[in-house]
């Protein structure tokens, strides 16, 4: 982008998914890190959530489970492997109208704050991410979309990039091919898992 920072936006058929099959992986996948690794061998090495007794927590709703947690992550996303912390956050945070989740059009959001401990520097940069689901014939399409660059800070969106630095176009780039690969993959496991394993938290 003009200001420095990086945008990534893909579009992700996912058919036999449904929206609580996706609110569910993203509870579910931080309680071991098998479980990261089989979403993506090649590329996820850990994922591991730091708040694993609200996931654990029989009152909470699948989104209640990852709202305002953290995982510990190391994946390598095209530029080798990268320590990331992703923080998830509740939708109404970032700014989206809650009133409008669990409809035909919005299913769910799943949506984070990534901030990045890789070198150099620009190999991993603070990251807005935002995972949109809705309903289609047959299953869900994914909308994704990542703001390279920028964080949130008191619920406004704040650029984390100095104003002197570019990113690469690389970064940007490697991160839509390990999207595009990632859910893709998702979207084939994500049924098969999710029927024997939906009950077993732990």
């Amino acid at each position: 982008m003009e200001d420095g920072t990086g945008f990534v936006a893909n579009l992700t058929k996912m058919p036999g998914v449904t929206v609580e099959m996706f609110d569910w992986w993203f509870a579910w996948h931080g309680l071991d890190n098998l479980r990261y690794t089989i979403w993506n061998p090649e590329d996820h090495y850990k994922a591991e959530s730091m708040q694993k007794k609200r996931t654990l927590d029989s009152d909470l709703n699948l989104r209640e489970k990852y709202w305002d947690t953290s995982h510990e992550v190391v994946e390598d996303i095209g530029m080798g492997p990268e320590d990331i912390v992703i923080n998830f956050k509740y939708p109404g945070d970032l700014g989206f109208d809650m009133s409008r989740f669990g409809t035909k059009d919005c299913g769910t959001i799943i949506c984070a704050k990534g901030n990045g401990k890789g070198h150099p520097p620009f190999a991993s940069p603070d990251t807005i991410m935002c995972h949109f689901i809705r309903e289609i014939d047959g299953g869900v399409e994914l909308r994704t979309r990542f703001w390279m660059g920028w964080t949130v800070e008191d619920g406004k969106d704040v650029k984390a990039l100095p104003d002197w630095a570019r990113m690469p176009a690389m970064g940007p780039m490697t991160l839509l091919l390990h999207n595009i690969k990632e859910f893709t993959n998702l979207a084939v496991l994500l049924p098969k898992i999710y029927a024997e394993e939906k009950d077993n938290f732990y």
